[in-house]
């Protein structure tokens, strides 16, 4: 998962378009771009591929290289829900009324208040 500049969340499959490599392997705060150890291929947080060394990509291929996407990504009360079906089923068909009856909680708009870990 990242969250580009404008807030807007995404999510793709931790694997480099080259050679296969994990290009995330601890979680971060503060990154502004992911980059696979292997080669030097790096990612915009949007996913998109932003460079490779030289001469290892044609610059027209770069636009169809960026990180996969994991196709089902929604949120619902500051949760995020990942479906990795081809053609996923819309959030809302599972929570069915759910979401109503949550309605006048505001779930989007709680804070996080602290962690404990046992």
């Amino acid at each position: 998962l990242t969250c580009d500049k404008t807030g807007k969340i995404h999510a793709f499959y931790n694997v480099c378009r080259h050679r296969g490599a994990k290009v995330c392997s601890t979680d971060q705060t503060g990154c502004k771009q992911l980059v696979c150890p292997y080669h030097w291929w790096a990612y915009r947080l949007d996913g998109s591929l932003k460079s490779t060394p030289p001469a290892a990509t044609p610059q027209e291929r770069k636009s169809e290289l960026g990180l996969q996407r994991v196709p089902g990504l929604e949120t619902f009360a500051g949760v995020v829900f990942l479906n990795q079906s081809e053609k996923p089923t819309p959030l809302k068909e599972y929570l069915g009324d759910l979401t109503d009856k949550l309605q006048r909680y505001d779930l989007d708009n709680l804070e996080f208040s602290g962690k404990k870990e046992y």
